[in-house]
């Protein structure tokens, strides 16, 4: 139950960082995905399922309090979910870099592609239209801080590892 509840806590304090503070920040570093980038290493590199969980949530939190530009934000994260949860179950190994990067590049891609379909389809049917230029602009600048974001947590966790062993 504790570690439910500090997962919780964990969760929500990446999310209020990502959702205020980082996004006021200058250009590239507006768009860093935090809370994915951890829940990606949590389900991925550490094996704790509730990796996934954070990821829906963010969907789901980002599709109740109006803070998504884009429609059904739930659904785009959900598929993400979905995808870093198989991927790291059933594909990757968690014991290399490219394993954790990978499983967080094919759920970030769902996302993207999931985002851009439902975009697309919302802009027939009376939504504003999406520039594709612009959203893959902000996709690969977001999946480019992810992948530096695990990269960084990915060594800090070896040398946190070495670090408490000695």
């Amino acid at each position: 139950m504790t570690r439910a509840w500090s997962s919780l806590v964990l969760f929500l304090i990446l999310f209020l960082l990502e959702t205020s503070f980082a996004t006021s920040l200058p250009f590239p570093f507006a768009l860093i995905p935090l809370t994915f980038s951890a829940a990606i290493f949590r389900l991925q590199h550490r094996g704790l399922s509730d990796g996934a969980v954070w990821v829906l949530a963010y969907g789901l939190l980002l599709q109740v309090l109006p803070l998504s530009a884009s429609p059904l934000p739930a659904l785009s994260w959900g598929a993400a979910a979905l995808v870093s949860l198989v991927s790291a179950r059933h594909i990757f190994s968690n014991r290399s870099l490219l394993g954790v990067v990978a499983t967080g590049v094919a759920g970030y891609a769902a996302h993207a592609v999931l985002e851009a379909t439902v975009g697309f389809v919302s802009s027939f049917r009376g939504g504003s239209a999406i520039s594709l230029g612009a959203l893959s602009e902000f996709h690969g600048t977001r999946i480019v801080l992810f992948t530096i974001m695990l990269v960084i947590l990915f060594y800090l966790s070896r040398t946190w590892k070495r670090y408490v062993q000695t």
